[in-house]
């Protein structure tokens, strides 16, 4: 767990760096997007976790490898490109 202190320079820096000029929620969205593309280098791994399984209430983890981010498109839509996460 992160000190308040901590948590409240994170959020300055995210508010001084990525969503500055945002107004709405799409601006903020859209931000943080232009943000995440411009940072994130490719590709990438990292852990997965479903809260869908075949057995009820089990969670599934599966390390993957991240190799772009979803469109811009997708990102307004609110959907990500789940074809584009590769089992390691």
């Amino acid at each position: 767990m992160i000190s308040p202190e901590k948590e409240a320079e994170i959020q300055q820096r995210i508010d001084d760096e990525i969503i500055v000029d945002a107004y709405n929620d799409e601006e903020v969205m859209m931000s943080w997007y232009c943000y995440l593309q411009d940072n994130i280098s490719f590709p990438f791994e990292a852990e997965w976790t479903s809260s869908r399984s075949s057995s009820a209430n089990k969670r599934t983890q599966r390390k993957v490898q991240v190799v772009d981010i979803s469109s811009e498109e997708q990102c307004e839509r609110g959907t990500m490109r789940t074809g584009d996460l590769r089992r390691n």
